[in-house]
């Protein structure tokens, strides 16, 4: 009797040892939400709300091919039922869902601080989460590898300074974008417009700056001569190309002639090579 007592407290101390540490588990889903979303972003160029959204249909879809996602392998972590195999579509759908409302709160920005410090709360009391609870599931540790973990430590922290920057980068765009007068007359950000309307209307401010600076350049480079005059013209290319031609249709289509126009200009005097277009940086909507 004492005996398969003792192998019981051993076996429960295993299954607990197996149990996904809370950072581990946070980490595991930060890496997917931004997978997914760069994987959206190539299908959407939306807020970053909508991809936020997009991520979670993209992972459900990732899992019922692979069984898998790529944050949690990463992390080496699985999450299973309550007989530790893997979940069917069907039951990940459902986590998934419950993970959006009772952890994120569907992205509603104050709310979800709330609903995210009541799930951190549970993990440190070893407790599962709200969203576990309701769906019987739990997370635990398949591949405990110091080799693996270097890397998830290594791959999550470029991301997560890939993601401070871009915030900063966003907030400096803004702030320029609320400044700046293209039509040298003021212009008021409408507090009242929809995240997307604001996107596209800060987006069609920067696309006019870039044209007029664009044309600038060009004016420059017709007036100037030699090694001079093509300094301008890869000034003024590099400047046009800033200015992503898709996007600017959905934001501002009465532009795209002009923008279509000037650029053709361009590039007949400056013959653009590989090398080039690899230095090109764009601004997509989603970046304003």
């Amino acid at each position: 009797m004492e005996e398969e007592m003792d192998k019981k407290i051993i076996f429960e101390q295993q299954d607990v040892e197996k149990n996904a540490t809370h950072w581990q588990r946070v980490f595991a889903r930060l890496c997917d939400i931004f997978i997914f979303s760069i994987i959206g972003s190539f299908f959407y160029a939306g807020n970053k709300y909508t991809l936020f959204y997009l991520s979670f249909i993209l992972e459900l879809g990732f899992y019922t091919l692979f069984k898998f996602t790529p944050g949690k392998i990463l992390w080496g972590v699985r999450v299973v039922d309550k007989e530790n195999k893997k979940l069917s579509t069907k039951e990940y759908l459902k986590r998934n869902f419950f993970v959006l409302w009772s952890g994120f709160a569907f992205g509603i920005p104050i709310v979800q601080l709330f609903t995210l410090y009541k799930q951190e709360k549970l993990l440190q009391q070893n407790k599962p989460t709200t969203y576990d609870a309701k769906t019987g599931n739990k997370v635990i540790i398949f591949n405990d590898n110091k080799i693996r973990d270097f890397f998830a430590r290594l791959i999550t922290l470029i991301i997560i300074c890939f993601i401070v920057y871009s915030y900063i980068d966003d907030f400096k765009n803004n702030s320029e974008n609320r400044t700046q007068r293209p039509d040298n007359t003021i212009t008021n950000i409408n507090v009242e417009m929809l995240p997307e309307e604001r996107q596209r209307d800060n987006y069609k401010r920067y696309a006019i700056k870039r044209i007029e600076e664009a044309q600038k350049l060009y004016n420059e480079g017709e007036k100037a001569s030699g090694s001079e005059a093509k300094l301008k013209y890869a000034d003024a290319w590099y400047t046009i190309v800033s200015v992503h031609p898709g996007d600017l249709q959905t934001a501002a289509p009465e532009l795209y002639s002009d923008y279509n126009t000037l650029k053709e200009k361009i590039e007949i005097r400056f013959e653009s090579q590989w090398d080039d277009k690899k230095d090109v940086k764009t601004k997509r909507i989603h970046d304003f």
